[in-house]
Order: structure tokens, then C-alpha cells, then sequence
């Protein structure tokens, strides 16, 4: 798909959802291999942010993707455009040997998670416990929360 406005992703949103295509396969489809919006005609940009990302980290380029709103052009939680000189870059690391070094970082900084002294969060401090909750309901975690 060559795509050069915001519309082209929703009209695909839209055609996928009337085919029947489950909610997932189509996030999946539109945040996986549809291009970035933002990054059309700027796709050296997009690879140099996701090369800086990959060696800093030393996973696989292919690890890193884009998300919110300057993947598709707009945020469909809040409804606004993405605006380059206002909207943040929303990235997602999708790799198995980072997220477990996360988790033994967590689970030996914690003493095996019975210590929540070395969480943060800088919104809503009980941070160990909203990591717990987060890796008990859904198995991610949040970089920097530790």
C-alpha cells in the first residue's frame, strides 16, 4: 500500500472492519507492515531514529516499531492529528531477550519482587505495585519503571 494521507489508513480500517477481519488482525496489519505516516517521504529519518534505538539497546532493527498516532497519521483514543512539531514519536520494542532482561533486572533489583523500593513512578507512586499488576495482567513492562 502506498500511502500519502491519514484517510488511506481509516479507509482501510473501515474496509477491513466491513470484510469482517477481527479488531487484532487489523491493528496488527496497520502497525506491522503498513508504512509510517510519518515518515512518508522521509523514510531515512525513520530508519536512522530506529537504527539509533537497535544499537543503543542491541536488538534487531526489525524489533522497533512505530506507534500512536504517527503510524497512522492520527490517535484513535484521542482523535487528534498527529502534528510533527507537537506530537510525541510513540515506539515499541517488540523483542523477547530485552524484555527478559527487564524482567531479571526487576526480579533481582526487587529480591524477587519483595522489595518495591527501587520502583518508580512519577504519576502515581506506588510503582511496584502497578508493576506488578501490569506483568500479572498482561506481561509487559514499562521502561523506566525501574
Amino acid at each position: 500500500m502506498v500511502v500519502k494521507n491519514k484517510q488511506q489508513y481509516l479507509n482501510a480500517i473501515e474496509a477491513e472492519l466491513s470484510n469482517g477481519t477481527p479488531p487484532s488482525k487489523i491493528a496488527r496489519k496497520l502497525y506491522l507492515s503498513y508504512p509510517t505516516f510519518a515518515f512518508i517521504d522521509n523514510e531515512d529519518l525513520e530508519f536512522e531514529i530506529k537504527d539509533a534505538i537497535s544499537s543503543k539497546l542491541a536488538i534487531p532493527i526489525t524489533s522497533i516499531q512505530v506507534a500512536g498516532s504517527a503510524k497512522i497519521g492520527l490517535s484513535l483514543h484521542k482523535k487528534t492529528d498527529f502534528d510533527p512539531s507537537f506530537s510525541d514519536l510513540d515506539i515499541a520494542i517488540i523483542d523477547n531477550n530485552l524484555f527478559n532482561a527487564y524482567l531479571e533486572t526487576a526480579y533481582r533489583n526487587s529480591r524477587g519482587y519483595s522489595d518495591g523500593t527501587k520502583f518508580k513512578n512519577q504519576n502515581n507512586p506506588p510503582g511496584f505495585s502497578i508493576f506488578k499488576t501490569i506483568l500479572k495482567n498482561k506481561g509487559i513492562s514499562k521502561h523506566g519503571l525501574v
